[in-house]
């Protein structure tokens, strides 16, 4: 007597073995191995005249699914100088909407210079900044933290009006965003 399940694992590897012809006469060899499958159902009077013991198979284990997180951060640094009524322009691209920072990591020759900082749109060739996320008096470790759509942005720093003619200034901005 031929189990059920003897009888479903025949029924699989006859539709196996056909498959490639089935496939060559229709569209679409679905058909055909639902066909093959339903004649293998337990109310099936059909029964094989010869059988071959088959080896069982170790089940797998379940994949865990993972938790969804939050996309990765971009962490750019960007560095360069300039000097009186000069300024510092770095595009970069927000990819999804949410989380973007800003920080005024370094400035030099002298770390208590006030400067104009912020981020603004970036049309590819200006960077325009956005109202109420900029200021006029940035000093070293001063943070602009939003909420940004998908776009084009850009960190800038400037003069704001407040260094002598001989100044010259190096910095280093930090952007993270999604």
């Amino acid at each position: 007597m031929i189990s059920v399940r003897q009888r479903v694992v025949l029924a699989v590897i006859l539709a196996v073995a056909t498959l490639p012809i089935a496939s060559a006469c229709s569209k679409s060899g679905s058909s055909a191995l639902a066909s093959l499958a339903s004649q293998a159902s337990p109310t099936s009077p059909t029964s094989p005249t010869t059988t071959t013991p088959t080896t069982p198979t170790t089940p797998t284990t379940p994949t865990t699914p993972t938790t969804p997180t939050t996309p990765a951060t971009g962490v750019e640094t960007f560095t360069g100088t300039f000097g009186q009524t000069g300024y510092g322009v770095h595009p970069f691209t927000q990819a999804v909407r949410g989380a973007l920072t800003m920080t005024l990591t370094a400035v030099g020759p002298d770390d208590t210079l006030t400067v104009g900082a912020g981020i603004g749109s970036w049309d590819g060739t200006r960077c325009t900044l956005i109202s109420g996320a900029f200021s006029d008096a940035a000093k070293l470790g001063w943070t602009i933290t939003g909420t940004a759509a998908v776009g084009n942005f850009c960190a800038a720093i400037y003069d704001a009006g407040t260094f002598a003619p001989d100044t010259t200034v190096t910095y280093t901005i930090t952007v993270e965003h999604l």
